[in-house]
C-alpha cells in the first residue's frame, strides 16, 4: 500500500516543466552600471562620451527609427506553473513591445511589457479562483505591481539576454531563443525561472505544495 502510495505521489510529480531548460540568471548591477555610463554628458563640453560596458555586458545598437517593428496583437507569453498535483497553464491577454533591426535586417534589441492584470488560466473546474490568486500578493501583487518588462542587453547566436523586470525586482536573464531572419520577425523560447529570485515566496498547501519553477513559453511576432 505505502509503495503503491509512493509510486502515485511521483508520477504526479512530473512536470512539463522540468522537460524546460532553465534560464541563467544574474544581479542586475553591473547592467545598469554599464548603462549610466553609456551617451552620458561630459560636464565640460555637453557631449555624449561613449565609453566601453562593464565586462560581460553587451548593451544593443538602438539602430535607426525606421527599423523598429511593432509586436503583433495576437502573439503570446503563456506560462506553466505546477503543484504536486499537476500542472496549470495560462498566460497574458495583454503585451505590447517591439524589436528594433539592425542595417541587415537583424534583430539587435526587443522590449515587451506585460499587462500583468490580464493573466489568465487555462479552463479547469477552480479557474477563476486561481486567477484571482495569481493577482494577489501572494504571487503577482498587481495592484502595486501592474506590468512587468523585459528589454534585451545583448542578442547572438540562438541565446537571447536582457532584464527581466517582475514585482519590482530587476534580474538579468540569459535564455535559448530564436529569430526570424527577415520580417515579419517570429520570436519563439521556452525556458524555466526560478519565481523566488522575484519575491514570489508562497508555497502552496502543505499537502499540495508548488514548485518554485515556472515555465515561460514565448510565441511572439514583430510587423510593420
Amino acid at each position: 500500500m505505502l509503495l503503491t502510495m509512493s509510486l502515485g505521489l511521483f508520477v504526479a510529480c512530473q512536470s512539463e516543466i522540468d522537460t524546460k531548460q532553465a534560464a541563467e540568471v544574474k544581479e542586475v548591477k553591473e547592467v545598469k552600471k554599464a548603462e549610466k555610463q553609456i551617451n552620458r554628458p561630459s560636464p565640460l563640453t555637453n557631449k555624449k562620451l561613449v565609453k566601453t560596458p562593464a565586462p560581460g555586458v553587451k548593451i544593443a545598437p538602438a539602430g535607426p527609427a525606421g527599423n523598429s517593428f511593432p509586436l503583433v496583437a495576437d502573439s503570446k507569453i503563456e506560462f506553466i506553473g505546477a503543484k504536486v498535483t499537476g500542472d496549470h497553464k495560462g498566460g497574458f491577454e495583454k503585451v505590447k513591445g517591439s524589436v528594433m533591426a539592425d542595417d541587415a535586417g537583424k534583430v539587435s534589441m526587443v522590449n515587451l511589457t506585460i499587462d500583468m492584470t490580464s493573466v489568465y488560466a487555462d479552463p479547469f473546474p477552480y479557474a477563476e479562483k486561481f486567477v484571482s490568486h495569481l493577482k494577489d500578493e501572494d504571487f503577482f501583487h498587481v495592484e502595486k505591481f501592474p506590468t512587468a518588462s523585459f528589454k534585451s542587453t545583448s542578442i547572438q547566436e540562438g541565446k537571447i539576454t536582457g532584464v527581466f523586470e517582475m514585482r519590482g525586482v530587476q534580474k538579468e536573464i540569459t535564455f535559448d531563443g530564436t529569430f526570424s531572419d527577415a520580417p515579419p520577425y517570429d520570436l519563439k523560447a521556452e525556458f524555466k525561472i526560478n519565481r523566488k529570485l522575484w519575491g514570489i515566496e508562497y508555497a502552496g498547501k502543505a499537502d499540495n505544495l508548488i514548485k518554485d519553477d515556472v515555465a515561460i513559453l514565448a510565441n511572439l511576432q514583430f510587423a510593420k
